[in-house]
């Protein structure tokens, strides 16, 4: 499948018509690629329908950018911004329960991007991108910390577990009363 750009506004829906860059255009036989697009529209971030004369894309309130496939989607701010932050999460068990990449655009005087992305379990890459200039990438030695590692930052930082104890409230409102259950 050759690459297709879709570029659509906040709140926006660009449907397979004639001259419509998704005209003709479907998701592949890629599993995770219509995985992702079924993960997207349920979580109501970005709906995209493959229908018999192509794919119609609906846009919400997320601006940012994801390819499905052959497919780059960017949906842009109806406020002008000359900053674009994307997180794109990966489902990639090397790469942990963590950000697959993390990219910030910047468009103004000077346009660039710079890119970080997880390599694998022990490893980033950074990219820097401006306009007439070679890319620069860097690898970077940055593990995955477990779920010990990050707590324990967390507790230093904040003191307290804030998830734990709200878990805690939650349960105890769910919770029987112990007192008239000992009576019974």
């Amino acid at each position: 499948m050759t690459d297709i750009a879709v570029r659509l506004a906040e709140w926006e829906t660009v449907l397979p018509t004639s001259g419509s860059p998704t005209e003709g255009v479907g998701l592949g036989d890629d599993p995770s690629v219509r995985d992702l697009a079924r993960r997207l529209s349920e979580s109501r971030m970005l709906d995209v329908q493959e229908l018999r004369t192509g794919l119609s894309v609906r846009s919400t309130s997320f601006v940012g950018r994801v390819r499905l496939g052959g497919v780059e989607i960017t949906v842009v701010p109806k406020l002008r911004s000359e900053t674009l932050l994307t997180l794109l999460p990966t489902a990639n068990p090397a790469a942990g329960c963590c950000l697959e990449r993390v990219t910030l655009s910047a468009q103004g005087i000077v346009s660039g991007v710079f890119r970080v992305e997880r390599t694998d379990r022990l490893g980033l890459t950074t990219t820097s991108e401006m306009a007439k200039m070679t890319p620069i990438s860097r690898g970077i030695f940055a593990p995955v910390a477990d779920e010990a590692v990050l707590l324990a930052a967390e507790l230093q930082v904040f003191g307290r577990d804030l998830v734990y104890e709200a878990a805690l409230a939650f349960a105890a409102v769910l919770a029987p009363d112990l007192a008239t259950m000992e009576h019974a």
